[in-house]
């Protein structure tokens, strides 16, 4: 019963990325350890990494090398019964900077919160909740900027009820949260926002392995420092969920938007969304997402922008104790105002890819070697940067 309440909650979150992959960190789910600590309800695992980042700052000139040492605790436990899915994650971590100028230290701190709770046979309500303070860019939250701009904090968090009409159809009716909130003042009157999404979702099992959906959003933002930058998004999509296999699912939709901004009149919007899952065999699998719609505008009053994000991570077990992995993240900014002319043909392309190698020396004990190259390219040179970081790590989990 277990299983099947956690699916229901995973369809009907909202976040597509960032809460799974947040939840599999906290949990110290390093692909090595997945067989030997899956039924364990409590885990805690402590990180500590060594680095080297050629731009601390992810400036476009006069960029500021240094060294690191990184140290991270997190702790994740599994309280759910046969009528109740409960997981919650808990992490905290400091990274120092050595040459970096001004602020040297870091900090982090994450929880993760998952929660569905089945009243009765047709009636399922479910919590996903990911809160975090730490610093940018995160490429995995999909609304973050993709420079560094301080410490902040974010919270994404989305309410859903599932109700069981019959035996093929259901409704999930959802209403998400999301917060971004910057310590820098100057990052924090241009960015600090909340966005409030409304969704209905109607769901109908065609076969056993396919359901479609119909579905509607309301989406809010507001800006808590330039209000004439709120804006309203209705979303109206259609889409599928299939399973080629208990290992292999996808889910997409497609439809359109209409964003009415406070000053700057409307625009309208393709809008397109998808995940994938695939454990192809034993310690491997692939996940990804892509996404293509209005997104929050970092760039001024009047401008609406059109973001393309896509996201691949792959985990290769090539022995029960050594595992490979690489992470690729791109995302396409089309900046325009809001009536649908060019604002000086602003566009920005980051690229993100994370790639390395983990070692299980004993079944709690682990060593990692890993490179990361984040590269923006723009049309306005100032915006542009590259940025080459890496660790070394040693992680121990109990």
């Amino acid at each position: 019963m277990k299983k099947s309440i956690n699916k229901k909650a995973a369809l009907s979150s909202g976040l597509l990325f960032a809460g799974v992959l947040s939840l599999n960190v906290l949990a110290g789910d390093i692909p090595m350890s997945q067989g030997q600590f899956s039924q364990t309800r409590f885990r805690t695992s402590v990180n500590l990494t060594e680095g080297y980042d050629d731009n601390t700052q992810t400036s476009n000139t006069n960029r500021q090398e240094s060294g690191f040492t990184g140290i991270q605790v997190n702790t994740f436990a599994d309280l759910g019964n046969s009528r109740t899915a409960f997981t919650i994650g808990v992490g905290a971590g400091l990274t120092y900077y050595y040459d970096r100028p001004g602020t040297k230290l870091d900090k982090l701190a994450s929880l993760t919160l998952n929660v569905a709770h089945r009243l009765n046979e047709r009636l399922t309500l479910s919590l996903n909740s990911y809160l975090t303070y730490q610093v940018e860019p995160d490429f995995t939250l999909l609304v973050a900027q993709n420079r560094v701009n301080g410490q902040y904090f974010y919270t994404g968090d989305t309410l859903s009820a599932t109700y069981q009409w019959t035996r093929r159809f259901q409704t999930v009716t959802s209403y998400q949260f999301l917060g971004i909130f910057y310590q820098d003042s100057a990052a924090k009157v241009a960015n600090d926002y909340m966005s409030h999404t409304f969704g209905n979702q109607f769901r109908f099992v065609l076969t056993p392995t396919t359901t479609v959906i119909g579905e509607y959003r309301l989406g809010m933002v507001e800006y808590l420092y330039q209000t004439q930058r709120n804006s309203l998004t209705n979303s109206f999509l259609g889409g599928l969920e299939h399973s080629f296999s208990p290992k292999f699912t996808v889910s997409m939709r497609v439809g359109a938007q209409v964003q009415s901004q406070n000053q700057g009149g409307s625009a309208t919007s393709p809008y397109g969304e998808g995940t994938l899952s695939y454990a192809y065999r034993h310690y491997s699998n692939i996940t990804g997402y892509l996404r293509y719609g209005f997104d929050y505008s970092n760039v001024g009053v009047g401008q609406t922008d059109k973001a393309l994000r896509a996201g691949l991570t792959i985990t290769h077990g090539i022995t029960p104790k050594l595992s490979v992995y690489l992470g690729f993240f791109y995302q396409h900014d089309d900046y325009s105002t809001a009536g649908g002319s060019a604002t000086s043909g602003t566009t920005n392309d980051t690229f993100n890819i994370t790639t390395g190698v983990r070692f299980a020396v004993s079944p709690r004990f682990s060593l990692s070697l890993g490179y990361t190259r984040t590269q923006l390219i723009s049309n306005s040179p100032s915006q542009e940067y590259d940025r080459d970081v890496v660790t070394l790590g040693a992680a121990y989990t109990f």
